[in-house]
């Protein structure tokens, strides 16, 4: 599993940990000297994440706020190389896992990250072989969420491109949600999503899951809350028929889902089959 999160996360068990973190940044994880070194200095941890300050978002202020964000971030000394190639088979509930801000664990001694009040990760997810994550009800090749791991206060915007991936026999292929909401939070989290030349087959259950609450929720099996006043929007291109797609945004919430610039009308459209078995 490929964890992506932002500056001040720690691993994930059995994952591997992508950190941004401007120059001189506290890291909120021990490492040995050499690795802390090329943190700080390259800005990067095993990365697989671009920043596009460029690229316009959307029109209103906060989405404005983060593109302004991101340029003083691209003026900090850093290094975002794509991570291209290679097959990620069978192992954790999911194979990428995306999250604004994550906050886990830190041994003695060493400082906790203060999180921030809102979290943007820009992700690119390019030419990656992804096979055989079944672990059921929610097994999935890619998890891209809004709101982090222990972090439901922090207000997460997700950027991501996935292209020209071959997703392959796993439960789900690719899963959009909110991730970790917490009753009581903030639970805000807006994504902007875009899919290309990507080959999606053999999904025991759907290529596409879209809830604006925990997946689970969204599929029926549990009760976190949803987000509310957010913004999901999808480019699909041709990757996934919407009309494939499974789907939760529950009407009365103040959330948006907009797919291919059409505005989905508020529902949920999901068929979860427990007794489905994958091959």
């Amino acid at each position: 599993m490929v964890v992506l999160a932002a500056c001040g996360s720690d691993p994930v068990s059995g994952g591997e940990t992508v950190l941004i973190c401007p120059s001189g940044a506290t890291i909120a994880r021990e490492l040995p000297a050499s690795e802390v070194a090329r943190v700080v200095s390259a800005g990067g941890y095993r990365t697989v994440l671009t920043v596009d300050p460029s690229a316009p978002r959307a029109a209103d202020a906060r989405f404005r706020r983060i593109t302004d964000a991101l340029a003083a971030a691209r003026r900090q000394p850093r290094v975002f190389p794509a991570r291209r190639g290679g097959p990620r088979p069978r192992g954790g509930i999911p194979g990428v896992l995306v999250v604004p801000a994550t906050q886990l664990p830190v041994p003695n001694g060493v400082s906790q990250y203060e999180l921030p009040a809102e979290a943007t990760v820009d992700v690119e997810i390019v030419s990656n072989e992804i096979r055989h994550h079944q672990r059921t009800p929610v097994g999935t090749a890619i998890r891209v969420a809004t709101v982090g791991i222990n972090a439901p206060n922090v207000v997460g915007t997700t950027v991501a491109s996935v292209r020209d991936n071959w997703v392959h026999d796993n439960r789900f292929g690719f899963i959009i949600e909110a991730g970790f909401p917490v009753a009581g939070s903030a639970l805000r989290g807006d994504a902007i999503i875009t899919t290309r030349g990507n080959r999606f087959s053999a999904s025991c259950q759907r290529d596409l899951l879209v809830s604006l609450s925990r997946h689970t929720t969204g599929l029926g099996l549990a009760n976190a809350p949803y987000l509310r006043n957010s913004r999901y929007l999808l480019d699909l291109g041709v990757d996934v028929p919407w009309g494939a797609a499974w789907f939760a945004n529950p009407d009365g919430l103040g959330n948006s889902l907009v797919v291919n610039g059409a505005t989905i009308p508020n529902g949920r459209l999901t068929a979860y089959d427990a007794s489905r078995t994958c091959p």
